[in-house]
């Protein structure tokens, strides 16, 4: 298949695309910035915003899929930049819908949030709602075959200080302390991008979920506190967790859900990366990072 993917240098974008490329897929990536050392024989990289897709058609051929991943993803970038959040998200969604329908696409996936699920998560969650509603309804009146996939809390290597996880451990490598900005009674369910990138590799070729929205998210409930104290170990710490109220607003505390109920299938990935196993692999990425930043 040819499959574009917007956002496809983020975090996630990124890996789902590696993963095609392996299973020889095409791949164009529309990102606003482009990675000079991502380079494989059957990848395109554009350089521009998803306001200006429709001119696109000029530049690749025919489209079998569209990732739509691009976004302003950051929580507590959106509560500040609601006029962003709004341009970036919903009428980004819009115009790569347009894009959709004029070109026919056969198979659109759209990376949302389990923030949707709920009250929390302030501009981010109202933008990614809205999209999910404008997706629902251009299906409606233009038969767009979608899916809509609910990441939960992503980490793992590749990622960087915009992630919950990677801040804790690069905080705690750099001042021998383990801090946390929160709820010390906050339950995450993390997944390992590689286990999420497959899942979204699994459903593109699964007719059965299209028409839904599907929740990806970790196989199990991982307490923050027992969290902290496995990295501590981990990172060889002895000196006590340090919590501090967050500075951010909108975070869920046990549960994105709370209040509101949205019809959302769960996928399960099997097999999948077990935590323990994933914790190290970013420790030992955010170690050569830091590394890095020493050495220059």
């Amino acid at each position: 298949m040819n499959i574009l993917i917007t956002g496809g240098n983020g975090f996630l974008g990124k890996n789902i695309a590696k993963l095609l490329l392996k299973k020889n897929h095409k791949v164009i990536i529309l990102d606003n910035k482009i990675d000079q050392n991502f380079k494989y024989k059957k990848l395109l990289q554009i350089k521009d915003s998803i306001n200006n897709i429709n001119k696109l058609k000029k530049k690749i051929t025919k489209i079998d899929a569209v990732l739509h991943f691009a976004a302003l993803a950051d929580l507590n970038q959106a509560i500040n930049k609601p006029l962003e959040t709004v341009e970036t998200n919903i009428l980004g969604t819009v115009n790569v819908l347009e894009f959709c329908k004029k070109n026919k696409i056969e198979k659109f996936l759209f990376a949302s949030t389990v923030y949707t699920n709920g009250i929390h998560g302030g501009f981010y969650r109202c933008s990614k709602k809205a999209c999910e509603d404008y997706i629902i309804e251009y299906s409606k009146k233009y038969k767009i075959n979608y899916q809509i996939l609910k990441f939960g809390s992503l980490y793992g290597p590749g990622s960087d200080d915009k992630n919950g996880l990677y801040k804790i451990i690069d905080y705690a490598l750099k001042k021998g302390i383990v801090k946390y900005e929160g709820d010390r009674n906050s339950i995450r369910e993390y997944i390992h991008v590689n286990d999420a990138s497959h899942a979204v590799y699994q459903l593109l070729s699964n007719n059965k979920f299209y028409g839904k929205k599907i929740n990806i998210t970790g196989n199990q409930s991982i307490k923050i506190v027992d969290l902290l104290e496995t990295i501590k170990e981990l990172l060889g710490i002895k000196k006590p967790i340090k919590f501090s109220k967050s500075k951010s607003e909108g975070h869920y505390v046990r549960l994105p859900h709370n209040y509101i109920r949205d019809i959302s299938l769960k996928f399960l990935i099997n097999p999948y990366i077990d935590f323990s196993e994933g914790l190290n692999q970013l420790t030992e990425y955010v170690s050569q990072k830091c590394n890095e930043t020493v050495s220059k």
